[in-house]
């Protein structure tokens, strides 16, 4: 045979085999795309409404947007410590203190002191009385007398006492002077424990007492 018809052969033999293998290609892939055609059209089949997506609301800003409620915060409030109860000292209470025994003042001639001398019983040497004016003006004391509690009596006869001044009225026996004047008694005249001095005016009447 001749070379040209060897070729010949030979190319026909390739187109035969491409044609084959393009149909077999061919066949092969509408196999692997019907399935996908087959599952379109099921999933819209003919006859019924291919459903319209719905649409998405849309959220106004300021309108239908939920305002989130306030969320309150709690803050820590600091308490102020509690007042403790601070211990009172307890206040001194005032104890009443009974008056003391006072002698009333003397607005004018009074006996102040009678020494009866309880150291030294029946000793004329030592007993006297004082007796003060307490004005400012000389007190005239004719006819006075100044008794013991036994009524024994001592008469001051012509005597002035000067305001403010003082006398001694001793029980002993003795020379008067302006300070000084003498009973000239024999035995003492206050009682060696108790006793009183009673001073009278000229008319007999009150004018001091006078008691240890």
């Amino acid at each position: 045979m001749s070379k040209k018809l060897i070729l010949v052969l030979v190319f026909a033999i390739l187109v035969s085999l491409t044609a084959l293998s393009i149909r077999g290609l061919a066949s092969s892939n509408i196999k692997n795309y019907l399935p996908m055609i087959f599952r379109e059209g099921e999933q819209n089949p003919p006859g019924r409404d291919t459903p319209t997506p719905q649409a998405t609301a849309t959220v106004t800003p300021g309108r239908d947007t939920p305002t989130p409620a306030p969320t309150s915060t709690a803050t820590a409030t600091e308490i102020p410590p509690t007042a403790t109860n601070t211990e009172i000292p307890p206040t001194a209470t005032n104890t009443e203190i009974p008056p003391t025994a006072t002698v009333p003042p003397c607005d004018y001639v009074c006996i102040t002191y009678i020494n009866n001398d309880p150291t030294t019983p029946d000793d004329l040497e030592t007993e006297y009385v004082v007796i003060k004016n307490f004005t400012d003006e000389p007190v005239q004391m004719f006819d006075w007398l100044l008794s013991n509690s036994a009524n024994l009596y001592y008469s001051f006869d012509l005597y002035i006492l000067g305001a403010g001044d003082s006398v001694k009225v001793w029980s002993k026996d003795g020379t008067d002077t302006q300070a000084d004047l003498y009973w000239s008694l024999t035995q003492p005249a206050w009682d060696q424990y108790t006793g009183c001095g009673i001073l009278y005016d000229q008319y007999n009447q009150l004018v001091d007492e006078y008691c240890y």
